[in-house]
């Protein structure tokens, strides 16, 4: 019965760490957003305080973002800048390059999400309430 418990517990403690391995940096989540509508939208759910890196087109809100370390402009990053931030978490919107980048990422064992915006008020709407359940 003891074995059982231990088990059990050891599955909901995995699976409530909704975006990848928070134990980096003491259960922690350390995110990257590469996004400069996905950073705003994450300030604007509250949770500016967990990102740790952003890109250079991210630049709202000015008094948070320039706190922040940046990573690159969102179409010429660098996947070596981005993994010495040890995040947990790489957020994106589809519009990022080289290439190269998102495989090394998910190959250094980070879990990345991918948010895709579309045009107008509605999309933007829809977007903001899905990352609202996601955070």
């Amino acid at each position: 019965m003891e074995k059982i418990a231990i088990i059990l517990l050891a599955t909901i403690s995995t699976a409530s760490c909704k975006f990848g391995n928070k134990s980096r940096q003491g259960g922690k989540d350390r995110l990257v957003c590469v996004s400069k509508q996905i950073t705003e939208y994450l300030f604007a759910l509250g949770q500016g305080d967990k990102l740790v890196g952003i890109d250079l087109s991210s630049t709202y809100p000015p008094e948070q973002t320039k706190k922040l370390t940046t990573v690159g402009y969102h179409r010429m990053l660098s996947a070596e800048g981005i993994i010495s931030l040890d995040p947990t978490l790489v957020v994106h919107d589809g519009n990022i390059g080289p290439a190269n980048v998102l495989p090394q990422l998910e190959k250094a064992g980070i879990t990345i999400k991918e948010y895709r915006g579309g045009e107008g008020m509605d999309s933007a709407m829809m977007l903001l309430k899905t990352m609202g359940k996601d955070y």
